[in-house]
């Protein structure tokens, strides 16, 4: 179970626990990036970069990747 944030590098956004596995992903402006999922598996955690999708109400997976700074750049970008 994680129960801080991990740090994104040298990058300004800001990560806000959710519950135990998920993070919401912030913006300097304070605008909603996306969430990061984390999903502890045989091969070591992995962080799902997932947006809301307003007409649908749900959220989309972008990516999965191996480190946290990739899952924020991936909703960085999108």
């Amino acid at each position: 179970m994680i129960t801080t944030a991990p740090a994104t590098q040298t990058r300004p956004e800001r990560l806000i626990p959710v519950n135990a596995t998920t993070f919401r992903v912030l913006a300097t402006t304070g605008r909603v990036l996306g969430h990061i999922a984390v999903h502890a598996g045989e091969e070591g955690s992995r962080y799902h970069a997932r947006r809301y999708h307003v007409p649908t109400g749900t959220f989309v997976e972008q990516g999965a990747f191996w480190s946290m700074a990739e899952a924020v750049q991936c909703l960085r970008w999108l």
